[in-house]
């Protein structure tokens, strides 16, 4: 198992309240290392672009951006690449 931490950003945009929206955009990214405010800034600014790029007539009001420390014994361990 791999003993190091790890770090997932989540970013949720949608055209309405969680359950309502018809319109939504997510996306995870994974980090080795914990990611700073400017690089969560710049993703949640792709997301938001890639939102209005996806629903042109739809107007993103809901959003979220979520950071994860994910410490050693919270992951699951890998699948071998050889099913073993």
């Amino acid at each position: 198992m791999d003993d190091r931490e790890r770090f997932q950003v989540y970013i949720f945009v949608a055209d309405a309240k969680e359950g309502e929206d018809e319109c939504r955009y997510t996306v995870e990214q994974w980090f080795a290392e914990r990611p700073g405010a400017e690089t969560v800034a710049g993703l949640f600014e792709e997301a938001k672009r890639d939102f209005h790029t996806l629903y042109p007539d739809a107007e993103a009001v809901n959003f979220s951006v979520d950071v994860s420390r994910l410490r050693p014994r919270d992951q699951t361990p890998a699948a071998s690449p050889t099913g073993e």
